[in-house]
């Protein structure tokens, strides 16, 4: 029936041009643009069969994006302001910026997901949304902007809070206009990778300000092992210091490992996120079985199943434990693989090589970075592991021809890579000599490190 009646329509439609071409004729339309006319009737009935063709047979509501914008669900118990840069800690959930954030752009209203009591949201994350324009130009107070500054990128510092100053901070733009002093119109966007901006593996914690490379604070500013990566490719870890250290040594991660050999004290089925595990009274940093609470944070358990499908997790957290032997639940970064089963299933596990970080002669253990400053114990710092630095060498580095790799000595200091020497034959391998000094001999030297 269906098919009668579009076959009806065309020949309808077929009818009508020619009628019209006819009339056409009628009037003295010459032969050429007789047939041109009479073929756009024809074109015209097809078009109408192909619409025909296509056409849906109920309402179809479509979602239609508008201009410059996007939505993202909320922090859990955060209230984001009208106007306010709003940024990303990693977790996909929206808070106002706090330096390091992923920049998303800036709220179009209040995004309110505080526990009101309101019936609605009970300050969860994702109870609420906030609509955001992530592209557009918008008016900014910049500290110290000037008439000579278009051009220029522009960071955040905090959700309302825009400088020049790149250093720990979110990129956001550029200055499209100035306006007077301290004011312009920026360029915002935040749908671009930014190049050329230092980075950081992860988010700054609530509450506290950033840290840069020049200082060490008692304040924890971010999770342990967090890195930092400056445009030039250097790299820096945030480590806690357990004494007093020297920059021109490295520096040694102190601590053993934390839980030795030992079961599995719970079954644990595929996809879990925590397992229990036996500790001994002889484990942990005091070798008496007390750990506390998220002191194992930041490090890692390899786990060995009943099979042979041995793996390896990081640990976000664990329960505390007293001295003596107990069980110990630690949650893990990345669901597992394998069913666990108490008593036959093994694991092991080490804190964070960045809890405890000192110079040191030990010959047992490795170094972990070289500190930017002389932190003191229970100060939180930066480490460098990678790119250009110097520390003090031994006086056959570098001399020589492609004598270029060095390595860390017992004591910290670094050594020329000589497989004859008892002290370094075997060393931790450090990284290479960039340069020598005009005449061949040892420079600096300047290294590229590579821990």
């Amino acid at each position: 029936m269906k098919r009668l009646s579009v076959f009806l329509m065309v020949i309808l439609a077929l009818v009508l041009f020619a009628g019209i071409a006819q009339a056409a004729i009628m009037e003295g339309m010459d032969p050429m643009s007789q047939t041109l006319f009479l073929g756009s009737g024809i074109i015209g009935s097809l078009f109408l069969l192909g619409a025909i063709g296509m056409a849906i047979s109920a309402n179809t509501p479509r979602a239609f994006e508008i201009g410059e914008f996007n939505e993202f669900p909320v922090y859990a118990d955060t209230n984001i302001y009208e106007g306010a840069a709003v940024g990303d800690p990693g977790t996909g959930y929206l808070r106002g910026l706090v330096a390091g954030d992923l920049f998303r752009g800036f709220a179009e209203k209040q995004a309110d997901n505080t526990d009101k009591h309101d019936g609605i949201s009970d300050g969860s994350a994702g109870d609420k949304k906030v609509l955001v324009r992530y592209r557009g130009r918008i008016k900014l107070a910049v500290s110290g902007l000037a008439v000579t500054d278009v051009g220029k990128d522009v960071f955040a510092s905090a959700d309302g809070t825009f400088t020049f100053t790149a250093e720990l901070n979110t990129w956001i733009g550029k200055v499209h206009r100035y306006v007077s002093s301290g004011v312009g119109i920026v360029e915002f966007d935040a749908t671009p990778v930014r190049a050329g901006v230092t980075e950081f593996s992860r988010s700054l914690l609530t509450g506290v300000a950033p840290l840069g490379i020049n200082s060490a604070s008692t304040t924890q500013r971010y999770p342990l092992g967090t890195i930092m990566r400056k445009p030039d490719g250097r790299e820096f870890v945030y480590a806690k210091a357990g004494a007093t250290l020297n920059t021109d040594m490295g520096a040694k991660s102190y601590n053993t490992q934390h839980i030795a050999f030992t079961t599995i004290a719970a079954d644990a089925v595929i996809g879990a996120t925590s397992i229990l595990l036996d500790v001994q009274a002889t484990d942990g940093v005091l070798q008496n079985g007390a750990i506390a609470l998220n002191e194992l944070a930041g490090g890692y358990v390899v786990v060995f199943p009943h099979s042979s499908n041995t793996f390896v997790r990081g640990i976000l957290g664990n329960t505390a434990v007293t001295a003596g032997a107990h069980e110990i639940t630690l949650t893990l970064d990345d669901p597992i693989p394998v069913a666990l089963v108490a008593d036959t299933s093994s694991a092991e596990a080490m804190a964070s090589p960045y809890l405890d970080v000192r110079n040191g002669t030990g010959a047992t253990s490795s170094i972990v970075g070289i500190a930017t400053v002389p932190a003191t114990v229970g100060q939180y710092f930066w480490l460098q592991t990678k790119g250009i630095n110097w520390l003090a060498p031994q006086t056959s580095v570098s001399v020589g021809n492609n004598h270029r790799e060095v390595v860390f000595r017992h004591d910290g200091s670094i050594d020329d890579h000589d497989y004859n020497d008892a002290n370094v034959s075997q060393g931790q391998h450090a990284g290479y000599v960039v340069q020598n000094a005009r005449d061949a001999s040892q420079g600096a030297p300047f290294v590229m490190f590579d821990i």
